[in-house]
């Protein structure tokens, strides 16, 4: 009766391994570095735009339901990029956590309001319309929220 070689039954077993063992650690590199260290990021509204002294003033509420703070790196209003000025973020307790001038951070693990002074906001919006907000975040997530221009 003839049979396989001891060299080529330990092959085997050692190639057998191997591909278990990346199996396995590409399903722990995958659930850990998806779910635990990234940032959930919505904009469940409400949001508005308002004509202000210096520009405009855009609110948004933002929820980050990650662990990690994230950086906000653009805004714009229907598709055409803003600068901001100034920034104030809120949470849900009506504490404002940062302030500054510049694009803020949004904490983790809790839903807050981002009021931004900004411009080059397009001089065409029409009170009682509502306008796209894209957000831009350091992680690569954006978020679009629809917000009414309130003159």
């Amino acid at each position: 009766m003839k049979g396989l070689s001891g060299a080529v039954t330990a092959l085997i077993l050692v190639i057998a391994s191997v591909v278990i063992a990346l199996i396995v650690v590409g399903f722990a590199f995958n659930l850990f570095g998806a779910y635990g260290s990234q940032s959930a990021l919505t904009a469940p509204g409400p949001a508005y735009i308002q004509k202000a002294q210096n520009g405009y003033l855009i609110v948004v509420t933002i929820s980050n339901t990650g662990t990690n703070p994230v950086a906000v790196t653009g805004i714009s209003v229907q598709n055409t990029p803003v600068t901001v000025n100034n920034y104030a973020v809120v949470n849900s307790a009506g504490v404002t956590t940062t302030s500054g001038s510049g694009l803020p951070v949004i904490p983790p693990g809790g839903q807050y309001t981002l009021s931004l002074t900004a411009t080059g906001v397009p001089n065409t919006l029409v009170a009682g319309s509502t306008y796209s907000i894209t957000i831009y975040f350091a992680n690569g997530q954006s978020v679009v929220v629809n917000a009414i221009y309130q003159g």
